[in-house]
């Protein structure tokens, strides 16, 4: 009988570790899925941003051709470029932001799976242990 009863909790202990470790798994792949979605909001942040930045520079366009002064002036030529940088600097600091927070769920992703595995490898040594205290 108390062979049954070490059997059973050998047994309970590497189960409990294989679930922790199948969590961990899960939990790290929904994470995953969870970055690939930020990334793909990012990029679509990112083309609007593009989007209004060519809006703003046709607007700009237009209304330096409609107030008779030309397209080459030094002052629209520099509002041109200002409005170029400004636009640039938007799309980029979206990527970047929608990236940036990408990896920090990726890095959780590792941590879960890791954390898993540490579990799994912690149920496979109390069962050990177990073992090894009634028999050593």
């Amino acid at each position: 009988m108390a062979q049954l009863a070490l059997a059973a909790k050998v047994y309970s202990s590497i189960r409990a570790g294989n679930e922790a470790k199948k969590s961990g798994d899960i939990e790290a792949r929904e994470l995953r899925k969870r970055a690939n979605a930020r990334r793909a909001a990012g990029h679509r942040e990112a083309a609007e941003e593009q989007r209004n930045a060519e809006l703003a520079y046709s607007r700009a366009l237009s209304i330096a051709a409609a107030s008779g002064g030309g397209v080459s002036d030094p002052g629209v030529v520099k509002l041109f470029a200002d409005l170029q940088a400004e636009g640039d600097f938007r799309v980029l600091s979206r990527l970047f932001v929608s990236e940036d927070e990408a990896q920090g769920i990726e890095y959780r992703s590792e941590v879960a799976q890791r954390e898993g595995k540490a579990r799994r490898r912690l149920g496979q040594f109390g069962a050990a242990a177990t073992f090894a205290e009634t028999f050593g």
